[in-house]
């Protein structure tokens, strides 16, 4: 028994010794937040991961897509591997909605989405669905280049989200099967699908539409089956979103402008330093100035992919849909801001 009991009392004096030794004194080292490494906190070599997200195809022209790729390999690039960008496309962690809480929630560090449904958590982003708002494309780029543009970006902050920047996509038109819709009185009685916005609600009812509200998810199906008769979209995405499969024909109503916005979650933009939020606000907006430009060059080749899938393209005058609009301004009028709708008169 004494055997035993002096055998143990050895063994644990050569445990404290190897303890002591291995351990500092027990006081286990603590990995060090310096200009080298992550600002998060993370050993030394080893990279911060960002998921950054996104509903669109993985296509090398639609422009989710292609920010996602570029912001990747920039930020990969400039931050010499401290960050490793994961990309999330084609709506594998949700489509807009689902994302801009993600976002909220800090479960998306990244995410591209579009406008519209922003306007949900941000009363202010509802200003950009006006319909008939830009000129042209030149106007979309003095907007996009302006202090009024920056401010807009701003208004996100509350709502637990980092704006980067917009990506210009073009004028959204409807697409529609059968009988083609070659003036504004062609639109009477159709059921058009429209963002989950009150703004493309009421442009559409004004213009004697029955608009359909409906995730983006549901729609190729609603289409396919009939039981939408049209829906409205941008060149771009009509085509990448293989939409001729389901619809005849395009009118170029051209009523909206389509845009794309850059985000952060505040929860991993809190994690940064300021060195590298200004990095990453940076190159976003270099991206997506560069990608807006690039889109509005790609317009016509998109409409020549369309016409020949088989789709019928059509003008339609759009003077008198101007006109019958004004209820949707002097609706939006009577609930929200008219500061950054001033702003972009201002710049035409």
């Amino acid at each position: 028994m004494k055997f035993k009991t002096a055998t143990l009392s050895i063994i644990l004096v050569i445990l404290m010794v190897l303890g002591t030794a291995c351990g500092g004194g027990g006081n286990a080292p603590q990995p060090t937040n310096n200009n080298n490494q992550a600002s998060n906190n993370q050993p030394s070599g080893k990279a911060t991961v960002i998921k950054l997200a996104h509903m669109s195809p993985e296509l090398p022209d639609d422009a989710y897509h292609m920010f996602a790729l570029r912001y990747k390999e920039a930020i990969e690039s400039k931050t010499n591997g401290r960050f490793e960008v994961e990309l999330y496309p084609a709506g594998v962690l949700g489509k807009d909605r689902e994302l801009a809480e993600g976002l909220q929630y800090g479960t998306v560090d990244l995410a591209v989405i579009t406008s519209s449904p922003m306007g949900n958590f941000v009363p202010a982003f509802q200003t950009l669905d006006l319909p008939f708002l830009f000129d042209n494309w030149e106007h979309v780029y003095r907007f996009l280049e302006s202090d009024a543009a920056e401010e807009l970006y701003k208004e996100t902050e509350s709502a637990g989200i980092i704006t980067f920047g917009l990506i210009a996509r073009g004028p959204r038109s409807v697409t529609n099967s059968g009988k083609a819709i070659e003036s504004v009185e062609g639109l009477k009685g159709m059921k058009i699908r429209v963002i989950e916005s009150s703004i493309f609600v009421d442009t559409f009812t004004a213009l004697g539409a029955a608009p359909q509200a409906m995730s983006w998810g549901e729609v190729f199906t609603a289409l396919q089956q009939g039981t939408i008769d049209g829906h409205e979209n941008s060149i771009a995405t009509i085509n990448n979103e293989r939409v001729y499969e389901v619809q005849d024909n395009v009118s170029l109503t051209e009523h909206i402008f389509a845009f794309t916005t850059a985000h952060a979650s505040k929860m991993f933009w809190d994690t940064l330093s300021a060195e590298d939020q200004k990095l990453f606000k940076e190159t976003a907006k270099e991206i997506t100035i560069q990608i807006s430009k690039e889109q509005e060059k790609a317009e016509e080749d998109f409409l020549g992919r369309l016409k020949a899938a088989g789709m019928n393209i059509y003008e339609i005058d759009r003077a008198p849909m101007r006109e019958m609009v004004n209820s949707v301004y002097e609706k939006f009028a009577k609930s929200n801001t008219d500061k950054y709708f001033k702003a972009i008169e201002e710049l035409k």
